[in-house]
Order: C-alpha cells, then sequence, then structure tokens
C-alpha cells in the first residue's frame, strides 16, 4: 500500500455535500482525519440548515501501480491500484432557524420594531414540526391531501423558507381576522407558489396564514 485517504462528508437538506474533515498519508494503516472548517449558516432569509442530514465516511486506499483488487468487500469498489469504501448514516434531523425572537405588540406604550399584532386572547403561534408536515401533505405537488382546490407552494421552497414566509405574514401590516373556528390573514408575497387549479393555478401574489387561538398553525397557502 502506498498512501490511504481518508473523508468525512456531511449532505446537506438540499442534497448538497460539504467536507467536515479529510486527511491523508503514505505508507501507514490507520489515520486520523482533521477538521476541514465546515459551518453551516442560517440566517433569516436562506438556509441550508433545517432538514435531514446525512454522513458519508469515505477511505480510499492505493496499491502499487499496476495491481489490483484481488477481492471487494461490500460498500466498497475497486479501479486498478485504487479502492474506494464508502459507510453512510442518517446524522440526524436540524430543527428550523428562527430569527429574531417574535413577540407581540404591547397593548400601550411605543411599539416594538416589528412586533406581532395579534387577536385579543390569542397566543403567538409557533410554525413547528407538525404544522409544516400537514403543509407539506396539503399545499405542495403530490401531497396526499392536494386537489384542484388547493394552492401550492414551488417545489424547491424549503422548511427554512415556510419559516421565512411565516415569520413576515406574522410581521405583515394586515390584521387576522376571525372565521367561524380560525383566525387567518392575507398578505402580499410573490414566487414561492402557484394559485389553484380552481383559480387558473397562475403564480400566485399573496399567502393565506391561518392560525387558532392556541398558537397552532392550522394552514399557510398560495393564492
Amino acid at each position: 500500500m502506498l498512501e490511504i485517504t481518508d473523508t468525512l462528508i456531511a449532505t446537506d437538506p438540499q442534497g448538497v455535500d460539504h467536507v467536515i474533515a479529510e486527511g491523508a498519508c503514505a505508507e501507514c494503516a490507520d489515520l486520523v482525519g482533521s477538521n476541514a472548517g465546515y459551518v453551516c449558516v442560517q440566517s433569516g432569509t436562506t438556509s441550508n440548515c433545517a432538514g435531514i442530514w446525512y454522513l458519508r465516511k469515505e477511505v480510499v486506499v492505493r496499491g502499487q501501480p499496476g495491481s489490483t483488487w484481488p477481492t471487494v468487500g461490500t460498500g466498497c469498489s475497486a479501479a486498478g491500484a485504487e479502492l474506494t469504501c464508502t459507510r453512510s448514516a442518517v446524522a440526524g434531523t436540524a430543527h428550523l432557524f428562527n430569527s429574531a425572537p417574535l413577540a407581540a405588540c404591547l397593548p400601550s406604550g411605543p411599539s416594538q420594531s416589528g412586533c406581532v399584532e395579534l387577536p385579543d386572547g390569542v397566543e403567538m403561534p409557533v410554525l413547528d414540526e407538525w404544522a409544516i408536515a400537514g403543509i407539506r401533505k396539503t399545499h405542495f405537488a403530490g401531497g396526499s391531501k392536494v386537489d384542484d382546490t388547493k394552492g401550492l407552494f414551488l417545489p424547491g421552497v424549503t422548511d427554512s423558507r415556510l419559516e421565512t414566509i411565516f415569520e413576515a405574514g406574522l410581521k405583515d401590516s394586515h390584521s387576522f381576522e376571525a372565521n367561524e373556528f380560525y383566525y387567518e390573514k392575507t398578505f402580499p408575497m410573490t414566487g414561492v407558489g402557484t394559485s389553484s387549479v380552481e383559480k387558473g393555478g397562475g403564480p400566485s401574489s399573496s399567502v393565506t396564514l391561518m392560525i387558532d387561538a392556541y398558537g397552532t398553525v392550522v394552514s399557510m397557502y398560495p393564492q
């Protein structure tokens, strides 16, 4: 054996690979990779952090020029004198990014910047994983509850983007209006989805957010 290299790769929720540790040594049997310095960065407008992450370890062993590997194990492949072995696993799920904490507007005195105007007695809504799962079932193409009456978000709208849309809706100056069971607000938002087939299926110009008095996000969809 002439050389062995070891690489640890993280795959973000959008499927992009990032090297997080690597190393190489000649004429060696054991190797410890060193930190490559990758850091996942989130902001209020863009993110590749929230969602399911995968880890993959790749080990490449290079033999003498002209040599071949007589046997290859599971997860390995050989090309001449070079043997590559890969192992992968789910690293875990990163929770949604939350920008500056949302707060209800003060009932009196100077108003907080970007505060949220809520109807009396309504708790601060939270876009949790359950709410996002419901939105994806109902308002994303291929969802189990999609039909011609549903506006759809574009396929590229990530969970973090939904969080950004949600927070923009809460801070929008339009008021929540009470219907029979819930409170809803429709606010301007372009470039995130299409209206329902019933309404023509064209690019949407607004998003409707529905909540209940307990802070539950009932639905959110383009129209």
